[in-house]
This record gives structure tokens, C-alpha cells and sequence, in this order.
């Protein structure tokens, strides 16, 4: 646990999404996970079609170091939910999480609001993700390992 730091998205949204359905109300959720790491799935907003929102925080535990050499993406997909057929893939965005760290230039407590344009399955730029997040603090050695640190090598 010493080498993890939180990290929180908030207000995570949609903007001018493209409408894949032929007919009837575009319902559409996230998937937002971390290369290698976990994944959260929003629930389905079913009023806001191509612009949706959620605000349900979205929290990650990172390990620091591989967020320092670019070995960890932070990735977002929006999806049509379907009744008959699998869901559809709209547009997905993916950054590394470094980047997003410096960003916030050594700020750690504070919140960065960004806008990112998203790509779809043709690779063609379609609509934008918008989020907030903020990374938390390392945490502090405990006790013991403030000792095994500090202890002179035999």
C-alpha cells in the first residue's frame, strides 16, 4: 500500500456524442478503467442521450511508480445501451496518467476540470469526455518502516 495514491473522477460527461440509434432514445454509460487496473461501469443515463453526465465519483487506487513511467492509461468508452442486440460502441478516450498528474503541476489536493476529444471505432474524432479528478496524497510510512528506512545497513 506504500506505493499507492488515490485517484477520483468526478463529473464525468459526455459532449455532443454522435447518435448511433436509428430510432427511440439513445441510452448510454461509461466504462472507465485503468490499463491493467480495475474497471467501473456508470449507470445507464437514460435522459441526457448524447450529452450524459454522471456524478457518482469514480475512485482508483494507483501505484505511484507506474504512474510516474507512463505505464498507466486512464481509459474512458461510452456505449448505447440495447434491449436486442449487444451495445453499441460510441467514441473512447485514453491518456496516460502521468500526464494527468502533471497537469495538476504538484497541486496534489486540488480538482482539474478537463476536456478531451474522443475518438470512435472509425478513428475519426466524435464528441468530447469531460471530467474532473484530483489525485490523494501518499501515504505515510508506518512506524515500522520509518525504522527499516532510517537503519544503517549492517
Amino acid at each position: 500500500m506504500e506505493n499507492n495514491r488515490t485517484f477520483e473522477i468526478t463529473d464525468l460527461a459526455g459532449e455532443n456524442l454522435e447518435n448511433v440509434r436509428w430510432h427511440g432514445l439513445m441510452t448510454v454509460y461509461a466504462i472507465v478503467s485503468t490499463a491493467g487496473g480495475n474497471k467501473v461501469t456508470t449507470e445507464v443515463d437514460y435522459k441526457r442521450e448524447t450529452n450524459p453526465k454522471w456524478d457518482t465519483p469514480i475512485n482508483f487506487t494507483l501505484h505511484d511508480p507506474s504512474m510516474h513511467n507512463n505505464s498507466l492509461y486512464l481509459n474512458i468508452q461510452f456505449f448505447c445501451a440495447r434491449t436486442f442486440k449487444s451495445d453499441k460502441y460510441i467514441a473512447g478516450f485514453s491518456i496516460p496518467v502521468k500526464r494527468l498528474f502533471d497537469e495538476i503541476s504538484g497541486n496534489i489536493k486540488s480538482s482539474r476540470a478537463v476536456r478531451y476529444p474522443m475518438v470512435n471505432s472509425a478513428g475519426r474524432e466524435q464528441g468530447f469526455v469531460k471530467f474532473s479528478y484530483k489525485f490523494g496524497e501518499m501515504p505515510k510510512p508506518t512506524s515500522q518502516q520509518q525504522l527499516i528506512e532510517s537503519s544503517p545497513p549492517e
